[in-house]
């Protein structure tokens, strides 16, 4: 694989994360009129959703950097925890293993064109990693939109 090829899924993750927390989150908070801890347009999905159409199973790893540095980006050093490190897999994971399951049932979306259509039941289960990490299990997480 070349190298532009490893550099590209990492840099449209981390492109995609910046907008979203630069423009679509603040613009969505002002709108709203209160801080919301997510929000309702998240690019980098597309990304993994994409490069996991493309890629397959190898999306996983050429995914990893721009996650790991996401991640980094908003909760710094002391947000790499064990719960973390179990949402930022089930995160990678979850979109290729999404492909597989649909395929073994008879539905190979990845010999088709990509289409909203065909890539909707992945925006449908993706969530689910970052909901069920322990921080959210046991109401542990920290964020700066719900003061304790």
């Amino acid at each position: 694989m070349r190298a532009i090829e490893f550099c590209i899924p990492s840099l449209a993750y981390i492109f995609g994360f910046l907008l979203t927390t630069h423009i679509v989150q603040p613009v969505q908070d002002w709108a709203l009129g209160v801080e919301v801890f997510g929000s309702l347009l998240f690019f980098p999905h597309a990304v993994r959703v994409l490069t996991a159409w493309l890629y397959g199973w190898k999306s996983i790893f050429l995914l990893m950097p721009g996650v790991v540095l996401g991640h980094y980006m908003i909760l710094g050093l002391p947000g790499f925890t064990s719960g973390a490190a179990i949402g930022i897999i089930a995160g990678l994971v979850i979109v290729p293993l999404t492909f597989e399951c649909f395929k073994r049932c008879g539905f190979d979306f990845l010999q088709q064109r990509c289409t909203f259509r065909n890539s909707y039941p992945f925006s449908l289960l993706d969530p689910l990693p970052a909901y069920s990490t322990p921080q959210f299990l046991t109401g542990s997480r920290e964020d700066k939109a719900s003061p304790r």
